[in-house]
């Protein structure tokens, strides 16, 4: 299944934070491979920011110890410090590289991984969240899906469709609050969704999931902050998670089982992965691969072309719910499929109609297919 844009006008030339929303998926491939070609650290001037893409970098820089994921002058973004959405965030281990960042880690990997071994709960979760999702459409399957399968866990009240949509609209709330040109109406809803979301998992929370970040709570400096970071790590994460795999030749006519949905998740795609880079900071001075940098020095780490097993980090920010997001995916796809494949129903497959306007992580927009788009995407 292919992106309907055969005949679209030509894009602008490629580069770091634009390539991961080009429909042109050749070009896209090509310009990736070029940059993991590069056995030295590239300086990008008008970036501001130094480049690692060849794969023996981007591990490098990745378990460095001197490399952060703040700059060290700036654990919270300024315009999130004093603010109710900035102390979440300062807690979350995905922005974190303090001395009690490991231990943390180890407890809250221990945490998913019993989610992941529950089989029949977490399938449970799943499916139920996947199945309310597509009676709303393939937008909505592939950007509900995971998220809402973590606060089923949680155990989020989130049974009819519009409960699945106000959680989303907390963390489109977040969302719109982290760009640094976000406005004080963008940071006070981000704010407001904080204290809801925390406050629906102190009334409401009994899921599996919230019983074992409860009893860690002597080792977890808040849970709710961990459970606030899992489901926002499954929101554009879990989108391009899912959309990516809609698109794969098959993936939603198929009969899988578990297992075979859980390898096609983690196929090489064409599209080249979900998260394209992430960024370090120099904490200090230090040195990369023979390059001196600077403290405060940025870099960005290309996570894709020759990269791709890299998709989910490596070494002290790898993702903890790497497995329970692969597993959620997969469960969320053999739902799709059960809901395509029954008795006496037309339904249309998902097209690609676009990619979100990210930088980092590219996000098909799915829609349903129409006679018309039907023709271009197999043109």
């Amino acid at each position: 299944m292919n992106c309907p844009y055969a005949h679209t006008p030509p894009s602008p030339p490629l580069h770091a934070l634009n390539a991961a929303q080009t429909a042109d998926t050749a070009a896209l491939q090509s310009f990736y491979q070029d940059l993991s070609r590069q056995p030295l650290l590239q300086r990008a001037d008008d970036l501001g920011l130094w480049i690692a893409a060849a794969p023996h970098l981007v591990r490098q820089a990745l378990a460095h110890p001197d490399l952060g994921v703040r700059p060290p002058t700036q654990p919270v973004p300024e315009p999130l410090q004093g603010r109710a959405f900035g102390r979440v965030y300062a807690q979350w281990l995905r922005m974190r590289d303090d001395a009690g960042h490991g231990a943390e880690k180890t407890v809250l990997q221990d945490i998913l991984r019993e989610q992941v071994t529950a089989g029949s709960a977490l399938e449970a979760c799943a499916r139920r969240q996947a199945r309310q999702a597509l009676s709303q459409g393939w937008h909505h399957w592939q950007w509900r899906s995971v998220v809402a399968s973590v606060g089923d866990l949680l155990g989020l009240p989130l049974a009819p469709p519009a409960a699945q949509e106000g959680l989303m609209q907390q963390l489109r709330a977040f969302a719109q609050a982290l760009p640094p040109h976000a406005g004080p109406a963008a940071l006070a809803a981000a704010d407001l969704a904080c204290e809801r979301l925390r406050e629906s998992l102190s009334r409401h929370a009994s899921g599996p999931l919230w019983q074992a970040l409860q009893a860690e709570r002597s080792r977890l400096i808040d849970p709710h902050a961990h459970a606030l970071s899992l489901l926002w790590q499954g929101y554009e994460a879990g989108a391009a998670l899912l959309g990516q795999a809609a698109l794969q030749t098959g993936a939603l006519q198929s009969t899988d089982t578990h297992a075979e949905a859980l390898a096609r998740l983690q196929q090489p795609s064409k599209q080249l992965g979900p998260i394209h880079h992430t960024r370090r900071w120099a904490q200090r001075d230090c040195e990369l691969a023979g390059q001196a940098l600077a403290r405060g020095e940025a870099l960005l780490l290309v996570l894709v072309g020759e990269n791709q097993a890299l998709g989910y980090g490596h070494g002290r920010h790898q993702c903890p719910g790497r497995e329970l997001a692969l597993h959620i995916g997969a469960w969320s796809l053999l739902e799709a499929q059960a809901f395509l494949g029954e008795q006496g129903q037309t339904r249309p497959l998902p097209v690609c109609l676009g990619f979100e306007p990210l930088p980092n992580a590219r996000i098909p927009m799915l829609g349903a297919q129409t006679q018309s788009n039907a023709k271009e995407s197999q043109s």
